[in-house]
């Protein structure tokens, strides 16, 4: 009986050194099962950051701007009425570049962090070509609503470029840096766009997160690209990702789809001789219609100087009369219009699709895309500046008078500069000139003036 009671008594003692020996296998088998799924989530994070770089390149190339913030977390970008951003900082607008939700999570699923340049809440900042928040504004974002297929606002002289950082851009402290200042070493300078995924802590409050995460949350124009800590107290652990967009990226992805897009060296456009161009109108017009014009009798002009603002397609005749007239439609022309005797200045924020006539006097004609139809666009008289900023797939008479043509696209139709000294301006070198076969086209110009400066005389 004694020796029955003993050896269950050692075998009680064995069961239990066996429970805790599995205990200890179960517990590290779990602290390395967590380690391995913390470097899947900390892959899945850059991979995520990776995707979203790419999809808001993807969606400048289409719209000529990159979007705002999502403030309120609908997934779409958040502008004012002006066009402004509403904030600088925010989250990804997943739905606006053709993401899904999950899609901008970091790998602990926390949203990834969204700040674009500090000038864009001015909507000045945004149109002005020389500001580096211009890369969030195309040529219609002044209307609130921002329309694709127009050109950018930003061109390839818009900040950062040699000797000009540009304004309201972020600067990332690298992991070499011991502390993060103006005066530390950078991973990167000058972003326009910074992309921070917080993984672990990610979800909780700025003041919450300790003062090496905090630099990525707290507002400033600095952010901090630290090496990896941690956990052993909250104030020494980092394992935040940040990446971004730098305006040279943005521009060099955006040449690759629009090659001859980017080479004005004005507000509006130029090249470094071409003729002083207009703004693109704005501030308050005599008349402004909401939408598209379809009917003639919607606008009689006067014989003074009259002020048109058509935000939609230009569906019916429009027919100005005397006077300095301005007339900007946001849409496309597709019907005929006449702007009468005067100095006017028209802009086609869309495509031209039917006649134009500028009538007498010096005119200024600006067409964001392709110059299209089948009856001539005529300068007629006075000294005229019509820039085409797209394709030319039409006739263009330039009449009388001492008249400058600027082409940023293809010409695929004739050229005729009239009488006068009569110039035309194109974003070529001279060696491409002759290989494209456009001399063909061209007849009455008496000076072609290239992108880099060079010109030559007929």
């Amino acid at each position: 009986m004694n020796k029955e009671q003993l050896k269950q008594g050692f075998t009680l003692i064995e069961l239990a050194l066996v429970l805790m020996i599995v205990s200890l296998l179960i517990v590290g088998s779990v602290v390395v099962l967590k380690s391995q799924n913390d470097q899947v989530n900390y892959a899945d994070s850059r991979q995520f950051l990776s995707q979203i770089k790419q999809a808001l390149l993807s969606f400048n190339d289409v719209n000529s701007y990159l979007p705002c913030p999502d403030i309120d977390g609908d997934g779409l970008e958040d502008r004012a009425i002006n066009g402004a951003c509403t904030g600088t900082e925010g989250t990804v607008p997943y739905r606006d570049i053709g993401l899904r939700l999950s899609d901008v999570r970091d790998g602990f699923s926390n949203l990834v962090r969204y700040a674009v340049n500090e000038g864009v809440t001015v909507i000045a900042n945004m149109q002005d070509v020389a500001h580096s928040a211009s890369y969030f504004c195309n040529r219609t974002c002044s209307q609130g609503a921002v329309s694709a297929g127009v050109l950018p606002v930003f061109q390839l002289i818009t900040p950062p470029v040699a000797g000009d950082a540009g304004q309201g851009n972020y600067d990332v402290c690298s992991e070499a840096a011991s502390s993060c200042s103006e005066s530390s070493q950078m991973a990167y300078d000058n972003l326009s766009v910074v992309l921070v995924a917080g993984n672990q802590r990610g979800g909780v409050s700025c003041n919450e997160r300790g003062p090496l995460e905090s630099e990525n949350c707290d507002g400033d124009a600095l952010f901090w690209q630290g090496s990896f800590a941690e956990m052993p107290s909250v104030s020494g652990f980092f394992d935040d990702y940040v990446s971004g967009l730098s305006g040279y990226e943005i521009k060099s992805n955006f040449l690759k789809t629009h090659p001859n897009a980017l080479f004005d060296n004005s507000l509006g456009g130029g090249t470094p001789t071409s003729p002083e161009v207009p703004v693109l109108p704005s501030g308050t017009f005599d008349t402004t219609i909401s939408g598209d014009f379809n009917d003639s009798g919607d606008f009689l002009a006067t014989n003074g100087d009259d002020s048109l603002e058509i935000t939609g397609d230009l569906n019916a005749k429009l027919n100005f009369k005397n006077g300095n007239n301005t007339v900007q439609i946001g849409g496309n022309q597709n019907d005929a219009l006449d702007t009468g005797t005067g100095n006017d200045v028209v802009w086609i924020l869309g495509s031209s699709e039917a006649a134009i006539s500028l009538g007498a006097e010096d005119d200024n004609l600006t067409i964001e895309g392709d110059l299209n139809g089948t009856k001539a666009l005529k300068a007629e008289g006075g000294d005229d500046f019509v820039y085409i900023k797209g394709d030319v797939n039409n006739t263009v008479d330039m009449g009388t008078g001492n008249d400058s043509l600027k082409i940023d696209g293809l010409i695929n139709g004739d050229l005729d500069g009239g009488t006068g000294e009569d110039t035309l301006y194109v974003n070529m070198l001279e060696q491409a000139w002759y290989d494209s076969g456009y001399e063909s086209r061209l007849t009455g110009f008496e000076v072609i003036q290239f992108s880099d400066g060079s010109s030559l005389n007929l």
